[in-house]
């Protein structure tokens, strides 16, 4: 048998505590305007490390995060591409498609009118929470 790892209660509570506040974020972002949406991410656009935007949605979600943030990757995105996040940052929450679901709950990829695309809260890092990883020299 294979013994399960229990989150300590503070695990617990920072773990809700976070989930609290994304949700939170995402209330404020539902309650907006769609053009005060559009407005809010014009204001400074955060793209992904390839350069490409991210939706409207989700730069609201980091921007009310990290008002600062301009680039943001994945923890792995950042190894890959030379950049380390530094100990201690916080990770931003986004919301990150994880493909299509038909309506009868079972998967498929196939699209169509009968699938929804599904989400999951992701965690992502601005540029400005990473350093430069230095070579190692032999």
């Amino acid at each position: 048998m294979s013994k399960r790892h229990e989150q300590t209660p503070e695990a617990k509570a920072a773990a809700e505590a976070k989930r609290a506040a994304f949700k939170n974020f995402a209330n404020q972002i539902a309650k907006m305007k769609p053009e005060d949406r559009i407005a809010m991410a014009m204001q400074s656009p955060i793209t992904t490390i390839n350069l490409q935007p991210l939706s409207v949605k989700n730069q609201c979600l980091i921007a009310l995060q990290m008002p600062t943030a301009t680039i943001c990757a994945g923890f792995r995105q950042w190894l890959k591409n030379g950049r380390a996040v530094m100990k201690g940052q916080k990770a931003l929450s986004i919301w990150i498609p994880t493909g299509c679901q038909k309506s009868d709950g079972t998967g498929d990829d196939a699209g169509g009118d009968a699938n929804e695309t599904r989400f999951v809260v992701g965690s992502v890092f601005d540029i400005q929470q990473t350093e430069e990883i230095a070579e190692v020299t032999q």
